[in-house]
Parts: C-alpha cells; structure tokens; sequence
C-alpha cells in the first residue's frame, strides 16, 4: 500500500492520470520494490471510473524503455473495463442484498397478516425484527393517538 501522492502508484492516484516511466533511474519520484529489485520501467494506471478511483494497476518491465505509450493505452482499455466490471458487481451486490430485505420484510408482513390479535401481530414483529438485525433485545413501544381517529 502507498498513501495517495507516494511514488509513482501515488501519483496515479492523486492525478487519476495514467503515469509512465521508461526509465525509472530518470525519476525522483520512483519508489523501488524490494519484491521487483530488476525494475527499470515501470506504468502506473489509474483504475477509475470518471472522477471515482477504484485502485490502480502498476506494471513494471526489467528493461529500459521496456514500456511505452502504446502499452500505457493498452492498459488504460484494460483498466476500463475492469472498473466496469467492479461497479457491476458492487451493483449486483447491493441489489441482492437489498432483494434479500425485501424478501425478509414480506414474509414477516405475510406472517403478521395470519395473525388474529394486536398482541401476536406484535409478537412477531419484534421476534423476526430481532432475528434480522441479530439484535440482543428488540421492543415496540405503543403510543395512543390524543388527536382521536378523525385528527380532531
């Protein structure tokens, strides 16, 4: 992990700008790998969708001018569509989820329906709402409307 700004991933981040070395000796701001000690070049691109930076991908080559633009662009199509790719599944995820407490909530809508009295109705709602929010303790407080049924 790199903060945002450190290195050359950092930079890409900090710019959501693709960031090409050819030559990492030429660079300042390069950081070494001890993992990738044979690193000469080395292409950092932001994996992002619009203004939404999702990570990076950095590649690095053990040859001086081993990565040019043409592979930075080759890239970048690459990045795109794997930032596509994880906002589907974060979508897909989120409404699955969501599926799910709707599910949830009609079967307990379905269980209360059954019900013949305000205390089992209510019985139920507090046990199935504290199996779905795995609560310790769940209640329902009761208040009695002052206004009457007509609001006057």
């Amino acid at each position: 992990k790199l903060a945002v700004g450190q290195g050359l991933v950092g930079q890409a981040a900090f710019a959501n700008q693709v960031v090409l070395v050819p030559d990492v000796t030429q660079a300042k701001e390069w950081l070494p790998n001890p993992l990738l000690p044979d690193t000469k070049a080395e292409v950092a691109v932001p994996i992002a969708l619009g203004n939404k930076l999702l990570g990076v991908l950095d590649v690095q080559h053990n040859i001086v001018n081993g990565l040019q633009q043409e592979d930075a662009n080759a890239l970048m199509s690459v990045t795109s569509q794997v930032a596509i790719a994880l906002e589907k599944a974060r979508l897909l995820e989120r409404v699955s989820r969501q599926a799910g407490i709707e599910a949830q909530i009609n079967l307990i809508g379905q269980q209360i329906q059954k019900t013949t009295s305000i205390e089992e109705a209510m019985q139920i709602a507090v046990r199935e709402l504290g199996r779905v929010t795995k609560a310790q303790q769940t209640s329902i407080q009761l208040t009695a409307n002052k206004t009457g049924a007509n609001g006057h």
